[in-house]
């Protein structure tokens, strides 16, 4: 790759990270313990993936992931108030364990290495139908995101379970007399990050498709 080249990645990508992160504070809606549909926040880094490689993708996703930890503390995220942290200690059900290493563990999954897999999204690409190539794209990096947010909030939000299930009515009362302990906190984090995370996946893999059919160019990079 010549100097243009890098120096045209190089701005492309910085403009891409500026797009993802404005995008990602316009919220359709907001889940009350984290988590929220935004306006198609995930597609810029695919389709940044997608133009250069994974590699290169993921790298820019890592850039792009620091930002989103850094507005996650911005809006008080990691206080404790906010985790339910008393006295330096934080409980997450699973383990008893210090207030900074429950913050340090929150930031580095459900923030660094959720977002960092959305470079993931240019891994189809060269395949002859590209519309479906990056819809593909979106929907591999949405799902590693998701098993990356349901990891953590196993690990990390399993005591906020009772609460969530005892929000939705019968269903909820029918989960925890059915099932306790870890499973219930396993079954808490799927549905609970399925609720935003389901719809980002389809919003954004309906809007990849689209701009693929419609507006190819933008899934090639010029040589000159």
């Amino acid at each position: 790759m010549n100097s243009t080249l890098k120096t045209r990645r190089l701005v492309e990508s910085g403009l891409m990270i500026a797009l993802a992160t404005i995008l990602s504070m316009l919220k359709i809606f907001h889940l009350p313990w984290g988590g929220s549909v935004t306006l198609c926040s995930m597609l810029p880094m695919i389709l940044l993936s997608y133009r250069y490689g994974v590699k290169w993708g993921t790298f820019s996703s890592l850039v792009y992931a620091a930002l989103q930890g850094i507005l996650g503390a911005v809006d008080g995220t990691f206080t404790m108030v906010a985790l339910g942290a008393e006295n330096g200690v934080y409980s997450s059900g699973i383990f008893v364990i210090p207030y900074w290493a429950a913050v340090v563990g929150i930031l580095l999954l459900d923030y660094i290495i959720a977002f960092t897999v959305l470079g993931l999204g240019g891994l189809f690409r060269g395949q002859k139908n590209q519309p479906l190539a990056l819809t593909k794209g979106v929907i591999v990096a949405g799902l590693a995101r998701f098993l990356v947010h349901v990891v953590s909030g196993f690990l990390f939000f399993g005591t906020f379970a009772s609460w969530f299930f005892g929000e939705v009515g019968a269903f909820g009362e029918m989960m925890m007399g059915t099932f306790s302990g870890n499973l219930l906190f396993l079954l808490y984090s799927i549905i609970y990050n399925a609720c935003f995370m389901v719809p980002e996946i389809i919003i954004t893999a309906v809007c990849a498709y689209l701009l693929a059919k419609f507006a190819p160019a933008v899934l090639k990079v010029k040589e000159k």
